[in-house]
């Protein structure tokens, strides 16, 4: 199983994109949906998301892959293929993820409305 420092967000997540919010240095994610590159990091953290999930679906860890980022988990999947040759299980593993703007505010244009991740 991987270590706590693996799967936390706020150990091995986009720091670039971490703001500090306050003198306790409480941190709070933003998202510049203008560039590409935090598109791409959002994008890597909800499959990062998919990833703690496969490995222990209870992990309390693994929400804040797409919560900091204003998105929910409508859905998980997985779909077994059986065992292939090479002696490894096939198995798919994904989710559904819809994309929330905070309160009040409307999506922005490069916002996607869903994302589905394996």
């Amino acid at each position: 199983m991987a270590s706590s420092s693996d799967v936390d967000l706020a150990d091995s997540g986009p720091v670039h994109m971490m703001a500090k919010n306050d003198c306790t240095g409480s941190s709070g994610i933003v998202i510049d949906w203008d560039k590409e590159e935090h598109r791409h990091c959002l994008a890597a953290c909800l499959v990062k998301g998919v990833m703690v999930m496969m490995k222990d679906r209870s992990n309390p860890l693994a929400p804040a892959w797409w919560k900091s980022f204003g998105f929910r988990c409508r859905n998980v999947d997985t779909s077994d293929q059986g065992s292939s040759d090479s002696g490894r299980d096939d198995e798919i593993f994904g989710a559904t993820y819809e994309y929330e703007p905070p309160a009040g505010l409307p999506r922005h244009p490069s916002a996607p409305s869903y994302v589905v991740a394996f």
